[in-house]
């Protein structure tokens, strides 16, 4: 997007208060909107659960006749405790250039997630690449994130 940009100067008088210079100036300059980059984000995870149950009885052994009844109290305990493995996450960076903005150089990408550092990101082509208005840049990327409790 172009538009005319205008200043004025007026600067102020030398030792004897006479005006040094003034004037008005125009100049052509290109708006230039930023890149807009989007990312997506696809967590998986593996989940290993460990149960163990635990049973109880207020009784531990019984020797009942034929048809004898007898009520047994019992309490049962369930506990799970679980691992995440294998923590990965995947998705795509795509770079675009606004329509109307001149070509832009695109020197290379990166990706730093706030859990595991830097991610491997891979974009077709090699660097440096040039964007033309209106075009994408699309890369994937991938990081284990390793194991959490």
């Amino acid at each position: 997007m172009a538009g005319v940009w205008r200043w004025t100067a007026d600067y102020a008088g030398d030792t004897n208060n006479n005006p040094v210079s003034s004037g008005c100036q125009e100049e052509q300059v290109t708006v230039v909107e930023p890149l807009v980059v989007l990312k997506t984000a696809n967590p998986t995870y593996d989940q290993k659960w460990n149960w163990t149950i635990d049973k109880s009885a207020d009784q531990t052994d019984l020797n009942l006749a034929d048809g004898e009844l007898f009520t047994v109290n019992y309490d049962v305990a369930v506990n799970a405790s679980s691992v995440v493995q294998n923590a990965m996450v995947t998705g795509t960076i795509t770079i675009t250039n606004p329509v109307g903005n001149p070509t832009a150089n695109i020197t290379g990408v990166s990706d730093v997630l706030s859990v595991g550092g830097a991610a491997t990101v891979v974009c077709p082509g090699s660097f440096p690449q040039t964007l033309a208005a209106g075009a994408s840049l699309v890369c994937t990327y991938s990081k284990n994130v390793g194991s959490a409790n």
